[in-house]
């Protein structure tokens, strides 16, 4: 399972520390469904701090549609 650490207290940001051991392709798919349906608005970014995923919430919220910032920095 990864492990994640809380970046910032005032900002609910997360990563996954390298060196930890990821799921299986499933279980990353079933997490990533699960987080692209909640209310919350939720991003992912990767190491170069390229936006990686952009749920719905987050579409709603900012007005943004996933394929819009897919990338961006």
């Amino acid at each position: 399972m990864a492990e994640f650490t809380k970046k910032r207290s005032d900002t609910p940001e997360y990563t996954v520390q390298p060196g930890s051991s990821m799921q299986t392709a499933e279980e990353l798919q079933f997490y990533k469904e699960v987080v692209a349906d909640i209310s919350e608005g939720v991003y992912g970014v990767d190491q170069d701090r390229r936006i990686v995923f952009w749920n719905s919430a987050a579409e709603r919220i900012t007005g943004y549609r996933a394929e819009e910032v897919t990338g961006l920095c």
